[in-house]
């Protein structure tokens, strides 16, 4: 239930009883109202849609249960995750994290400042500027010349995009559909020749870098062209469609525009082995296509990456790079930096790999040393925070009686155990945690941990099987003598030393 969001997921199984509660009613020849399972399912449709990971998370977060990483949200519906515990874990949205300033968060959400700043680094930028309206786009199309770019300001995903314009016709049609997504301004930009290239940066490293090309068919002389692009487009899979690896081709005007300017129709036979483009641009989300070029990519190319990700002091960033040769250093090669991206988007499981592997490196899980303790004593407890303290961890401990971090109480005694815990988790500060509980707290609501590394159990020959099963599934170790808990949490300590 805690893989994806536990409230929707909740959600989502007691519409599903409500569902079969129907189904079955109308097979006994009962003739119940289904209005309200109709309003329910709406409604949980309304909620999955926010509170769901998209399909970046979903990547990491299957991966980090591979590696055994605990996520979480750190605030329900909010589509930030915690991935890890206290003093090891980060937040992440999408595949940006709490490592990335607001400030260069806010300069590549804005392509016009952007640009300026990749310049003022010294690195190859566009030629562009902003215009409000279409005489103001005209006039800096003149001074520049044809062939232009015409995009939003601040929108992704190639949305309101149009490449390689090389008349006023087309100019306007461009310009008019980008001010609908960008109503503060339109950026008329100089045409830069080559493929476009996303180069990904995290931890302030480079970690890939893909060639996206415009999606497009070849002719048969058989084939109308609207046949051809079905054809293309039904032979991208399912699964990779789902998984956003591709996208179904839709016909639209731009395509049509794009196959007018090749002198084509929808119902045209193209001759054999002509290759028909279908967009100026080569963004996945309209069609695209990406090939991997992560070891050929030259050096100063990966440098040039890192560089930008350090002058907006982001610790992940994707930035689109025109070059007709990646192999070649941006130094001797026509190219410029056209976008920089403040989350460098992805689909696959080996990128979201790479992603958590520059988080928690070596094979690191991300979690904190955690004790449970069922049935102790102060004495015990205080015991084991001692051990903890002493060797410069903060501890964060919780008892039905009160919950401290590093020494200060936190949460309201009313708080749940699960509620406390999580308390001490989402913070940090805290480098250790200790949990003292009751057996019957636990047999009631369950261990508030997946896993644990020591569970200390006094009086193990009276509990109840249930809470036996649960502790003996959840703890690396169990110990029920108190002569062995010095020896094992040292061990401990230095297995799992400071943050990992």
């Amino acid at each position: 239930m805690g893989y994806h969001d536990a409230e929707a997921t909740l959600r989502a199984v007691r519409v599903a009883f409500e569902i079969v509660g129907v189904v079955l009613a109308r097979v006994a020849g009962e003739m119940p109202r289904s209005e309200h399972v109709r309003s329910l399912i709406e409604q949980t449709r309304i909620v999955m849609s926010v509170r769901q990971p998209d399909y970046i998370t979903r990547s990491l977060l299957r991966v980090a249960r591979q590696r055994g990483i605990p996520v979480q949200p750190a605030a329900p519906g909010s589509r930030v995750w915690l991935y890890g515990q206290g003093s090891s874990a980060f937040h992440c949205w999408e595949a940006a994290s709490h490592g990335d300033s607001m400030t260069g968060a806010r300069l590549a959400q804005d392509k016009f400042l952007s640009n300026q700043l990749v310049k003022r680094l010294g690195l190859p930028g566009v030629t562009h500027s902003i215009a409000q309206n279409l005489a103001a786009g005209r006039a800096i199309a003149r001074q520049f010349g044809f062939p232009l770019v015409v995009k939003p300001i601040d929108r992704g995903r190639g949305r309101g995009v149009t490449a390689h314009i090389t008349d006023d016709d087309e100019f306007a049609a461009a310009f008019a559909k980008a001010i609908e997504f960008s109503p503060r301004g339109v950026i008329v930009e100089r045409h830069v020749y080559g493929d476009d290239h996303r180069l990904a940066v995290f931890g302030g490293k480079f970690k890939w870098a893909v060639r996206r090309s415009p999606p497009r068919i070849v002719g048969d002389a058989k084939h109308t062209v609207a046949e051809l692009i079905e054809a293309e487009s039904a032979s991208r899979s399912e699964a990779d469609v789902r998984k956003k690896y591709v996208a179904r081709l839709v016909i639209d005007e731009d395509m049509r525009r794009v196959l007018a300017k090749q002198n084509l129709a929808l119902t045209d036979r193209p001759a054999a082995g002509r290759e028909i483009h279908l967009r100026t641009i080569a963004n996945t989300a309209t069609g695209g296509l990406v090939t991997d070029c992560s070891f050929t990519i030259h050096p100063d190319n990966r440098a040039l990456a890192e560089t930008i990700a350090r002058g907006f002091h982001m610790d992940a960033l994707g930035i689109d790079f025109m070059t007709r040769d990646i192999t070649r250093s941006w130094r001797e090669s026509g190219c410029a930096v056209l976008e920089v991206n403040r989350t460098p988007g992805f689909s696959s499981d080996g990128r979201a790999e790479l992603i958590l592997a520059e988080r928690f490196p070596d094979g690191a899980d991300g979690r904190i040393p955690s004790v449970v303790i069922v049935g102790g004593s102060e004495t015990l407890v205080a015991r084991v925070v001692r051990l903890f303290t002493d060797a410069g961890l903060r501890v964060g401990e919780t008892d039905d009686a009160a919950t401290r971090l590093a020494g200060i109480e936190r949460c309201a005694r009313r708080e749940t155990l699960s509620e406390r815990v999580t308390a001490l988790l989402l913070d940090p500060a805290c480098d250790a945690l200790i949990i003292n509980a009751a057996a019957t707290e636990i047999e009631r609501a369950g261990l508030p941990l997946d896993r644990c590394d020591v569970a200390v159990v006094l009086g193990a020959d009276t509990l109840a099987t249930a809470v036996a099963s649960v502790i003996a599934d959840a703890a690396t170790t169990v110990l029920s003598e108190l002569s062995r808990v010095d020896e094992t949490l040292t061990r401990l300590i230095a297995q799992r030393r400071g943050p990992r």
